[in-house]
């Protein structure tokens, strides 16, 4: 599979919201803030969004969230919150933009997840496109993030 790094250059109306929130007094986390971000991820026709020969073409599409908004997870102000190792976060993405020239093509967002690299959000998404000829041009994308900073 082949992996691509999105620039943030090709990514439309990004959003980033940040909500504060009671922590639950049932969970063991102390996660006080919802960060939520939006937008659309662009021109993944070079970015492995394309079928030529009629096999399944899979690529992974890496944003990295904090360098798309100046946000590191540092502590300062927020720091991530990860639950058994995994971060406390619900990632979509969604196909948003195909175009096939004939019938018999398929398109599809695999998977979806989030990491934490270097105390940066990335979202991590699997697709796979398949046809003769046919291209993904966008896919538009939210993630829910826990995170714990200033009260």
């Amino acid at each position: 599979m082949q992996v691509y790094e999105i620039d943030p250059q090709n990514v439309i109306d990004p959003r980033e919201l940040t909500v504060n929130v009671l922590p639950s007094p049932l969970a063991t986390r102390d996660a006080n803030w919802l960060l939520i971000y939006t937008g659309l991820i662009g021109d993944l026709t070079h970015a492995g969004g394309y079928s030529q020969n009629g096999n399944f073409h899979r690529a992974r599409i890496i944003l990295n969230l904090s360098r798309l908004h100046n946000r590191k997870f540092d502590g300062h102000p927020f720091r991530l919150v990860l639950l058994n190792g995994r971060l406390e976060a619900a990632p979509v993405a969604s196909l948003a933009a195909i175009a096939a020239d004939k019938g018999g093509i398929v398109f599809a967002v695999d998977k979806v997840d989030v990491d934490e690299d270097n105390q940066e959000l990335r979202i991590l998404v699997d697709i796979a496109v398949q046809g003769e000829p046919g291209s993904l041009h966008k896919i538009s994308y939210q993630v829910n993030v826990l995170a714990h900073g200033p009260h």
